[in-house]
């Protein structure tokens, strides 16, 4: 056998093995840190639809069957809406329209980096859908696709920047290398502007092999009309950590929002009728002209 020959039979091991293992699924809908690289669950201030049971706050990344692959008419979440599917321990997330929210998984071993696995491992679609307001909670996968919230882009692959952070994509682990199955990988998204108060079902989706091996989890979260709202809210709830991030670049390498946060503007609503700007030209010089 040449050394090409094995290198080849390696490579396809390896993509057998993620083929395997590819698993992975939202953990917190809300984090208090951005870019942040081990897994803290006093900063997490919101859950995916039935955390209790398939990801619990004190056992990151332990799996529990939460990953799901859904089809394209198969049901956007893997459980149906409930009343238990929230608590106190586990409750929804509360945004407001423009934060710039952090949300987390674990990374499963799917990290790109030759310090621990190889430049080669993929990353195709990191994406976020929404239902419409106060509805949709229990819709097909096809469904919540017609509504994109954030495209939260690609790490590199095959790069020589494989292991540089903060990334885009999935990949973005800090400390993978430290534990490659149960590192924190996080997103970061901007809230759109312009979304009503009220409740959505969120919907992430996440193509790890190529665009069709889809993998989805579900958040139910509360869109506050402003912080001062979202904060009133969190602290009914016994949380006083109003952190919200601010500014730097997002997940899908956009401008993060500085709304809401230290310095920023604070929400502000469109307005109703058209501003009516009036100039007044100034009267022309009195003085006589000279000529000699």
């Amino acid at each position: 056998m040449t050394p090409r020959s094995r290198v080849v039979i390696c490579l396809v091991a390896l993509t057998l093995a993620c083929q395997v293992q590819s698993h992975s699924w939202i953990a917190c809908s809300d984090y208090a840190e951005k870019n942040g690289a081990d897994w803290d669950h006093t900063k997490c201030r919101g859950y995916p639809r039935d955390a209790a049971q398939f990801a619990q706050k004190n056992s990151f990344g332990q799996d529990r069957g939460f990953d799901y692959r859904p089809g394209a008419d198969a049901p956007g979440c893997k459980t149906k809406y409930s009343n238990g599917a929230y608590s106190s321990e586990y409750p929804k997330a509360i945004y407001f329209p423009g934060q710039q929210v952090i949300i987390v998984h674990p990374m499963k071993n799917h990290g790109a980096d030759e310090g621990c696995t190889n430049k080669h491992i993929p990353d195709n679609a990191n994406k976020i859908y929404r239902g419409r307001k106060d509805t949709d909670r229990d819709m097909s996968f096809s469904y919540y696709r017609t509504t994109l919230v954030a495209d939260l882009g690609v790490s590199p692959v095959g790069s020589a920047h494989q292991a540089s952070y903060p990334k885009p994509g999935y990949q973005n682990a800090p400390h993978f290398c430290k534990n490659t199955d149960r590192s924190m990988g996080t997103y970061s998204f901007n809230v759109p502007q312009e979304l009503a108060a009220g409740e959505y079902t969120f919907v992430w989706r996440w193509s790890f092999n190529g665009p069709g091996d889809i993998y989805s989890t579900c958040f139910d979260v509360i869109v506050a009309p402003n912080k001062a709202s979202r904060d009133s809210m969190l602290l009914g709830r016994g949380v006083n950590n109003f952190y919200v991030a601010c500014g730097g670049i997002t997940s899908g390498l956009g401008a993060g929002s500085r709304i809401g946060c230290d310095g920023g503007p604070p929400p502000t609503n469109p307005p109703t009728t058209p501003r009516i700007v009036t100039t007044t030209r100034a009267p022309a010089p009195t003085t006589p002209r000279v000529t000699q």
